[in-house]
């Protein structure tokens, strides 16, 4: 069967000079013919905006202050007109057949996601749940948002535009597209693919390194707000967990950053401490419920939920730092 409907690539950039033209590049070269690429510059002070503009009329450009990557992907989405969408980032770059060969895939009530490759500086890692194509029930794709980040990502996957009913929620830095996807995904199976078409690239910065200190305290805010939505459609057990461990994962970050002074340190740690919605979770988080991960994170998880504020004060960078050491290399 042949494929022709019209496929809109929303890339949001922002000081990406390094890498904006393989980016750009592995999208017009595309084996599929009918596409639309739209990229928002999100207010670069590099040379992407100058780069951008020498592809003419071979990309559709868009550009803003600067504004953040939720403004940029909601404005390129705004202004798409092709029936399915996908988003890729500025950094990253993707297979010439990645959109003809996910295209064949599509079907009513189906959202087709593949692998992707990160790409280290010395090294590639496959990051695929699946061996062989895999249609995922709705149960199956609930578990998935509760359990894991499989689906939280929004590159790698090929959306129907009309059924997109969530724009990126744009006062939030820290899960947003999280929500997005949660929130789209509806009544919808998801089809994983075997295959990995998208490359995306492992750079030295997180979501932490540079940060200020109210950034911070925002990540950690966002996280208590985003998560606990998962409580409409979940049992009280799931959700709670994972309050906890994402709470745990920024808070890590914090750690091993080395960006706060102990005095800031302190003072994240006592925001969040008496912070109620993180003390419902805490408290009413079982530890049968902890128990039952084997990983690094239980012991985190545990240690937060003893509670020991002192030791959690004065030795929480020695602790995460060590810990999240040995987790890198689990």
């Amino acid at each position: 069967m042949k494929f022709n409907e019209k496929i809109s690539i929303i890339v949001p950039a922002y000081n990406c000079q390094k890498y904006i033209r393989q980016c750009i590049d592995s999208l017009i070269d595309q084996t599929y013919e009918n596409i639309e690429i739209i990229v928002v510059d999100d207010g670069s002070t590099d040379q992407t905006l100058e780069i951008l503009k020498s592809y003419n009329d071979k990309i559709k450009l868009i550009a803003q202050e600067n504004s953040g990557v939720s403004v940029a992907r909601n404005r390129g989405l705004k202004a798409a007109t092709g029936k399915y969408c996908m988003f890729v980032d500025s950094d990253d770059w993707i297979d010439l057949d990645m959109i003809s060969q996910m295209i064949q895939h599509v079907q009513e009530k189906v959202i087709v996601r593949c692998g992707m490759i990160l790409e280290y500086p010395n090294k590639k890692e496959i990051r695929n749940r699946v061996q062989k194509n895999t249609l995922l029930t709705l149960k199956q794709v609930q578990d998935l948002f509760v359990h894991t980040y499989d689906l939280s990502g929004p590159v790698c996957q090929l959306l129907k535009r009309e059924e997109l009913k969530n724009l990126f929620q744009e006062d939030i830095s820290y899960g947003e597209d999280f929500l997005f996807n949660y929130k789209n995904y509806g009544e919808n199976e998801v089809l994983l693919l075997k295959d990995n078409y998208y490359h995306y690239r492992m750079l030295e910065n997180s979501i932490t390194n540079g940060l200020d200190f109210n950034k911070i305290m925002k990540v950690c805010e966002d996280i208590l707000n985003v998560y606990p939505v998962l409580l409409q459609k979940h049992s009280t057990q799931d959700v709670y967990y994972r309050v906890v461990k994402e709470m745990n994962k920024g808070l890590v970050r914090v750690f091993k950053s080395d960006i706060l002074t102990k005095t800031e340190r302190n003072k994240v740690i006592e925001s969040f401490w008496d912070d109620k919605r993180l003390d419902v979770c805490l408290k009413n988080l079982k530890y049968s419920e902890i128990l039952k991960n084997k990983t690094i994170d239980m012991f985190l998880m545990v240690f937060m939920k003893l509670r020991w504020k002192i030791a959690y004060e004065k030795c929480g960078k020695f602790i995460y730092s060590f810990v999240y050491k040995i987790a890198s290399r689990s």
